[in-house]
């Protein structure tokens, strides 16, 4: 180790072996975590349909005075449960179209029970005035239901998904994430590579082996830990500034849940890289002891 012809080499390779630990542990946890499945999952735990819900209700009461058209005939229709099952939809096609490179094309699901209460208000309301039903009539009818859908995509959206698709973004993270699979299996593989070079470089010592990749396991570890523990002390995603609070709840939840993976990863790296400097040391000290000589007294 203290020759330059092995140390310089292994001292580079040691600082890619840091910054190679550091990518595939994000690229393991976005594999791991980005899904469909833990999305969704987050809007359970979440409790986001009662929160949607509410918003929707809000904005129904609201939306009364220039539509002239009572809150409770949607409120009444548009569950938390139905909430939730839209919420669903709008994931599962948003990470279809991500996955796959496809157009988005979310399809909600069907509330017979919305579309007759407002059907049954315009014809209630058509008949008190004495208004002709037409085609016409139908036509407002048909918008009405369109919108009330639009409305409740609009806030079940709780990731924004359509907002991405408009601003070409889902195409871009459909780059990316078609390709998760083989760049985590690529950047596991050049830390195997270093770590192959390191035993070459170090094949006169190979116990040596141990200190650099356990340095490099500290180190990545580390670098991981620190800005991890700082923003979960200071609830740093709690700062940012979105107005519907279903969306602030869903991507905060999902920023936090990120930054504990890779936190909980940090910890474990770093718990290798210790052991394996342990071991070294063991090792370094028995080595010592065999190569000392006895002192012989004449």
């Amino acid at each position: 180790m203290n020759k330059l012809s092995t140390y310089i080499p292994s001292l580079i390779l040691t600082v890619l072996l840091v910054l190679m630990t550091l990518a595939s542990s994000v690229a393991l946890l976005v594999n791991n975590n980005i899904t469909a499945d833990k999305a969704y999952t987050l809007t359970v735990d979440k409790n986001l349909g009662e929160v949607v819900k509410s918003e929707l209700d809000k904005y129904y009461y609201k939306k009364y005075s220039s539509s002239g058209i009572p809150a409770d005939v949607y409120t009444r229709f548009i569950t938390a449960d139905y909430v939730s099952k839209c919420e669903k939809e709008c994931i599962d096609q948003g990470f279809y179209a991500i996955e796959y490179n496809e157009p988005l094309d979310i399809h909600l699901p069907k509330n017979q029970h919305l579309e007759d209460s407002i059907t049954s208000f315009f014809e209630e309301y058509a008949s008190s005035e004495g208004y002709k039903i037409d085609s016409n009539f139908y036509k407002k009818v048909d918008e009405t239901i369109n919108n009330a859908y639009n409305s409740v995509k609009n806030y079940t959206d709780v990731y924004k998904i359509s907002a991405l698709n408009e601003h070409k973004v889902l195409r871009q993270l459909s780059k990316l994430y078609s390709v998760k699979g083989i760049l985590t299996a690529v950047s596991i593989g050049i830390e195997v590579v270093i770590i192959l070079l390191m035993l070459l470089i170090n094949r006169k010592s190979k116990g040596t082996v141990l200190y650099w990749t356990g340095t490099a396991g500290i180190i990545a570890g580390l670098a991981g830990i620190i800005p991890s523990c700082i923003i979960l002390f200071n609830r740093y995603y709690d700062s940012f500034s979105i107005k519907q609070p279903a969306v602030f709840l869903a991507y905060t939840g999902a920023m936090y849940k990120f930054t504990d993976g890779f936190l909980a990863s940090s910890i474990a790296v770093t718990v290798v890289g210790l052991c394996m400097l342990i071991i070294y040391g063991i090792c370094h000290n028995k080595d010592k002891k065999q190569n000392v000589k006895p002192t012989l007294f004449k």
